[in-house]
């Protein structure tokens, strides 16, 4: 009987075998490696001991022979395992086989498809070529077609309305009134023309890119054309249309606004005045109007200055108070009165803000009237002398006394039809303008606290604020928010 030394040598073998096994799977059975380790021992045991006994117990001669007639130990257990786990082995790779099969068939699938989109996609965009050209082929034909009909509809209805002599076109050519410059369209703002009796009708047109104003057909009789630029210039041309008399008219447009020159306003104040204690607080209000006439060959263009209010002082300062929006730095001011939309801007002693620097080259401009006026800075007020022999301002109404209309309107005021002052054509002008004589005499009397004839008595009542404001912010910020005129006390 062989001892417990004489068989360890199969349980060594045996498990060095089965150590060199694959990696245990997830669906192998829990005892097949151990049922591989028992068998294999138990065929190494028996061949060893098989033998041992044949060679009489040599040891190293009967493991030899059991390693040549048993084959290499390790190859034997992997065997075994490969024939345990063959079937799921097998079903393994047919899974792997079919998704694969399945991967590059979905893939084959997904590329015909695409490609049967891709031909799809080219046979539609040729097709729609294809139909565009066709249409866009046909809309030309018809197109042609149409227009040609047109214009033979039109020379039917011309021949026959001009065969009326009733009905006769019209057609104005408008041209640059510089030669060497093409006609701009887009500076003229409109054209009218109208019928010339009273209450008559008119139509508005608008020039071609080219100059041309087609009028259309239009009665025989007489007829005023107004044109006018984007600027407010205007132009008056008359038009007599005679029975069975087709008519063009040539007119001459400017291309550009009139230049504007920059201007210095002089006052010639008397030197007398300077000696009356109130000199400081003397204004000098001046109403002044201007008209611009433009000739371009047989086409005279005018323009309106419709009027500004300017205020003057000894010391040279001026206010423009006709102008329409505040500066910037007065914005916070408020403007109480629709008839009053300027303001009056007192900087300690610096010179104001003035909007009134420049005029029209050339242009006539005329002072329609004068007044006088005193700046009391104790109560932040600009006050016109009131003629009491006029008629009492009325503050009720919407458009109280004051500056209206671009004239000094219920106050004691001197109209001057003259002087007018026509601008020069070169940089500068210059444009000195004496008091008269009356509005003289009548400041002196203001100062003097006397009274004038024919003007009524003069009185501290006789003055109204045109302009005021709280005086202690007036003292801190210096400015006077608009107000419009009212009686005091």
């Amino acid at each position: 009987m062989l001892n417990a030394s004489e068989t360890s040598w199969p349980e060594v073998v045996a498990h060095a075998a089965v150590a060199h096994l694959p990696p245990v799977r997830d669906d192998e059975p829990t005892t097949l490696r151990r049922d591989i380790l028992d068998e294999l021992t138990d065929h190494l045991a028996c061949a060893f001991r098989r033998e041992l006994l044949k060679t009489k117990g040599e040891r190293e001669r009967a493991e030899h022979n059991v390693r040549q007639r048993f084959g290499d130990p390790a190859k034997v257990a992997r065997r075994l395992w490969l024939d345990a786990m063959k079937g799921r082995l097998m079903t393994q790779k047919v899974l792997i086989g079919t998704c694969a099969a399945l991967v590059v068939a979905s893939f084959a699938f997904y590329t015909l498809m695409w490609q049967a989109i891709a031909s799809s996609q080219e046979r539609n965009a040729l097709l729609a070529a294809q139909s565009q050209a066709a249409n866009a082929q046909m809309l030309a034909e018809a197109q042609n077609t149409n227009a040609a009909l047109l214009a033979r509809l039109e020379d039917i209805g011309k021949a026959s309305a001009f065969n009326d002599p009733q009905w006769n076109p019209v057609t104005l050519r408008l041209t640059s009134s510089d030669g060497s410059a093409p006609f701009r369209s887009d500076v003229i703002k409109v054209v009218r023309v109208a019928e010339r009796e009273q209450g008559g009708k008119s139509w508005e047109f608008w020039p071609t890119a080219e100059g041309v104003v087609d009028c259309g057909l239009m009665q025989p009789g007489k007829y005023t054309i107004y044109l006018e630029t984007t600027w407010g210039e205007g132009c008056y041309r008359s038009l007599t249309v005679m029975p069975g008399r087709s008519i063009e008219l040539t007119i001459s447009c400017p291309t550009a606004p009139p230049k504007s020159i920059p201007i210095d306003w002089n006052i010639d104040w008397p030197e007398n005045l300077a000696s009356y204690e109130n000199y400081e607080s003397s204004w000098l209000l001046v109403s002044v109007g201007g008209r611009l006439v433009r000739e371009f060959g047989e086409d005279t263009w005018t323009d309106q200055d419709g009027g500004r209010i300017l205020a003057f002082h000894p010391d040279g300062r001026m206010l423009n108070l006709s102008t329409v929006e505040l500066p910037a730095d007065v914005a916070d001011l408020v403007a109480r009165s629709s008839s009053i939309r300027s303001f009056l801007q007192d900087r300690r002693g610096s010179p104001p803000i003035v909007e009134a620097n420049e005029i029209w080259a050339g242009g006539r401009y005329s002072i329609g009237e004068m007044a006088y006026a005193e700046w009391n800075k104790s109560q932040g007020t600009l006050s016109l002398l009131q003629d009491t022999s006029k008629p009492a301002i009325d503050f009720g109404n919407d458009d109280p006394g004051g500056i209206t209309g671009g004239k000094l309107a219920n106050l004691l005021t001197v109209t001057l039809p003259e002087p007018s002052f026509v601008a020069p054509k070169s940089e500068q002008a210059t444009w000195t303008i004496k008091m008269p004589s009356g509005l003289i005499e009548w400041a002196k009397l203001r100062h003097e606290r006397q009274s004038q004839a024919g003007f009524g008595s003069i009185d501290q009542s006789a003055l109204y604020p045109l302009f005021s404001r709280d005086a202690d912010a007036a003292t801190e910020r210096g400015r006077m928010p608009i107000e419009a005129p009212r009686p005091r006390g």
